[in-house]
């Protein structure tokens, strides 16, 4: 077996048939599915059972619900592929998606292949990389750093990939087993940006595509969108035991500073969508200076240069640094109310 497709499966009954059919539909044959049913309380462990019962390809596993985490860890455990690849249940893909990365797979010899995908939105469809980033390998000793910000956080955007996903790649399957690298069971954020960070650690070589294959659905209502601040704090401790126990704390931390520091700016901005809501102004501005005058936080703001960054984090960073919170909260809320599609801040 060339390739196992490896799909969390949990509360998405209206998306679930367009993602294995997507896959089903592949150009390429000798692949097979692992529908991981997490205890999904709608009809989705349904839908995967009759699939399985109409394609040899397809094995469903059902477990309690226990997140995404651990129904993909389930998936690599029981998977038989030579390659990997994991793929969000509301997603879905390219006809040629697995053609296109197992054939870089074979001719690099790479360990990790990455090709770009598209945000599809209700109302728009937009390429995540743009054209012109091309198609190269990557030495991981040579490249490390390069790596670890495209993980963490692209200082351009537009013009430089991004790899904090699990989806639209392919994995040795030898190198996660032989390293034991798992997604962390029980987090619910920063799993996929860890994961990829220990993939790193251990690779030899990345090869990076600059051909969409994968389609990721935006969706406001995902889990992934809830803004809080607890979140990012959580984050901050998962980010520094990740780096001391692989020991790489000197090589990493520039990145996840501003990794972080560039986070500060986006959870406050998006937060500030709730102000007149759920939120006051003197409460949000208590919110933003109580997280903001944290130690690791001041650390990451201070350290964080505004090269290369877009209009609106340079902003908030040079609010922040001065402290100005006040003003930080009125431009955000600003911003806000002249902006037409909130969803697009996520990702600028």
């Amino acid at each position: 077996m060339k390739i196992s497709v490896i799909v969390p499966v949990y509360r998405v009954e209206a998306y679930l048939k367009e993602c294995i059919d997507s896959i089903l539909n592949q150009e390429f044959s000798d692949y097979e599915i692992l529908l991981i049913d997490d205890g999904s309380p709608d009809q989705c462990g349904d839908i995967c059972d009759e699939y399985a019962q109409q394609n040899a390809c397809i094995r469903v596993f059902h477990q309690e619900n226990k997140g995404v985490s651990a129904a993909r860890n389930l998936g690599m455990e029981m998977a038989v592929g030579e390659w990997l690849m994991f793929v969000d249940p509301d997603d879905w893909l390219e006809d040629n998606a697995l053609n296109i990365l197992y054939q870089r797979a074979v001719e690099t010899q790479c360990d990790v292949v990455c090709a770009s995908f598209y945000r599809n939105y209700p109302d728009r469809q937009v390429t995540a990389w743009p054209e012109g980033i091309g198609e190269k390998t990557y030495s991981v000793r040579e490249n490390r750093q390069f790596l670890f910000e495209c993980v963490t956080y692209r200082t351009k955007p537009q013009k430089e990939a991004w790899m904090g996903s699990p989806c639209w790649k392919l994995y040795h399957a030898e190198l996660l087993r032989e390293h034991k690298i798992i997604f962390p069971a029980g987090l619910k954020i920063v799993e996929d940006a860890l994961f990829n960070l220990h993939v790193i650690c251990h690779a030899e070589s990345v090869h990076l595509i600059d051909i969409p294959v994968y389609h990721y659905r935006m969706r406001g209502s995902s889990a992934s969108r809830t803004v809080l601040f607890e979140d990012l704090q959580y984050r901050i401790i998962v980010m520094c035991t990740f780096m001391e126990k692989h020991q790489i704390v000197r090589e990493f931390q520039p990145y996840y500073y501003r990794h972080l520091a560039i986070e500060m700016v986006r959870f406050i901005r998006l937060r500030c969508g709730d102000i007149s809501g759920i939120l006051t102004f003197h409460a949000m501005v208590r919110e933003a200076k109580e997280f903001s005058d944290s130690p690791e936080c001041r650390r990451a703001v201070e350290r964080t240069d505004f090269k290369g960054l877009p209009i609106k984090q340079k902003v908030g960073l040079f609010l922040l640094k001065r402290k100005w919170y006040k003003m930080f909260i009125v431009v955000s809320v600003m911003y806000h109310r002249l902006s037409k599609d909130r969803k697009t801040l996520l990702w600028k």
